[in-house]
């Protein structure tokens, strides 16, 4: 299986902004505003990814979507040009 050029980007973008938040974290003095800043910014980041895998898994799990809706619409299409 191939991967496409802008799937592979995206996997190095959230891979380079983890590198960029760890080296934040390692680098500045613990206080808590900038703990919480940079907490904010892992949260940014998983929330993306996991938005990734919602969209890229749209048949499993507890959001998945259900073949329901687009079968009524392909036995419409199919009555109509009958």
């Amino acid at each position: 299986m191939t991967v496409s050029r802008p799937v592979g980007a995206f996997w190095q973008i959230i891979l380079f902004l983890f590198a960029i938040l760890i080296a934040l974290a390692l680098l500045i003095e613990p206080t808590i505003g900038r703990s919480c800043a940079i907490g904010a910014q892992v949260l940014a980041v998983t929330l993306l990814l996991s938005l990734v895998f919602i969209y890229d898994v749209p048949f499993k799990g507890h959001t998945s979507v259900q073949p329901e809706a687009i079968a009524k619409v392909l036995a419409v299409i199919k009555n109509r040009t009958s």
